[in-house]
């Protein structure tokens, strides 16, 4: 199954589809009249995804210094990205999750199967946190059990020694909201993880504290 920003904005309006978080995110970064920033209404011929892609890569027809601008530009956006996604996130994870989700996240449980998502967002974390699914041993299935253990907590330079829980698998293309790259972590880890803290109808946001962790 391939889940794309269709999906979250399913679960609650205040979730953005990609054109749309692009233009919020122009905003947040105070970049609505800046001269870089393309036209407003981005089209099928040029999204936002697109022009995040060419400000994420060095363009050959661009000398140094005009790519490092770009990526200075695209690390702006990618903090409002942020800003923009756990805004919403705060005003959904307040309400309990619709009935659908949990009967879809239930069924992928059952039959142990392969998501593909491209969001940033939590929202299946999340769901699957909230919702309680069966795991061995009288254990809920978690967050880690669906990411396969595979990032490590901060400072923590190992993956989690408990056996995974067979439940469906989660692979989260473009990262997520909840990862970090940590290159200088004394463990050797490159990619660290906060862990689920959020739950429908009870929202816990990440701190600064927890940022820096």
């Amino acid at each position: 199954m391939i889940l794309g920003a269709g999906f979250s904005r399913a679960v609650s309006e205040y979730m953005p589809l990609t054109d749309e978080l692009g233009k919020l995110a122009i905003d947040v970064a105070g970049l609505e009249h800046d001269p870089r920033a393309p036209r407003r209404n981005f089209t099928s011929s040029f999204s936002f995804e697109n022009w995040m892609s060419l400000l994420a890569e060095d363009q050959p027809h661009l000398s140094e210094p005009e790519n490092l601008v770009n990526a200075a530009l695209f690390a702006q956006l990618r903090d409002a990205i942020n800003t923009v996604l756990a805004s919403a996130e705060a005003t959904v994870f307040h309400d309990p999750a619709p009935a659908w989700l949990n009967d879809l996240l239930t069924v992928l449980h059952y039959r142990q199967a392969t998501v593909v998502t491209l969001n940033y967002d939590t929202v299946v974390e999340v769901g699957v946190a909230s919702l309680g699914l069966p795991g061995p041993n009288g254990v809920f299935i978690s967050s880690r059990d669906i990411l396969r253990g595979m990032l490590t907590l901060p400072n923590v330079g190992m993956q989690f020694q408990s056996p995974i829980a067979p439940t469906f698998e989660l692979l989260k293309l473009h990262g997520s909201l909840d990862w970090w790259s940590a290159p200088r972590d004394l463990s050797g880890a490159s990619l660290v993880w906060s862990g689920t803290l959020n739950r429908f109808g009870a929202p816990r946001p990440l701190t600064e504290d927890d940022r820096h962790q």
